[in-house]
């Protein structure tokens, strides 16, 4: 991952990787307001089909 901010992604996303987590199981994790880590909330409960904003 390149850019802006992206330093603040990458320790869910290894989370991810390393334990093999699913889009349910990193949806109910807990994102702080206002942060980028928002908008991979948002993904991962629209992967599961529960949009929180749309």
């Amino acid at each position: 991952l390149i850019g802006h901010d992206v330093s603040e992604l990458l320790p869910e996303l290894t989370l991810a990787q390393k334990w093999d987590l699913t889009a349910t199981e990193l949806a109910r994790n807990v994102h702080s307001h206002p942060t980028m880590s928002e908008a991979l909330q948002e993904c991962f409960h629209g992967l599961i089909g529960h949009m929180i904003n749309f």
